[in-house]
């Protein structure tokens, strides 16, 4: 196999200049206790939970 040429199927595949799919969690601390029981829940997919534990509420 050889690397000195891209495939063509990668190069131009669009997923690769997707940007991620985020989803910001609110309630600071208690926003990630919440995102980590959706996770355990599997009710989390092909998304990043964006936590702010700066912002208390």
């Amino acid at each position: 196999m050889q690397w000195d040429r891209p495939k063509p199927e990668l190069s131009s595949a669009a997923s690769w200049n997707a940007p991620n799919r985020v989803e910001d969690l609110p309630n600071g601390i208690g926003g990630i206790v919440d995102g980590l029981e959706r996770l355990k829940k599997d009710q989390v997919s092909g998304v990043k939970l964006i936590a702010h534990p700066q912002d208390a509420s």
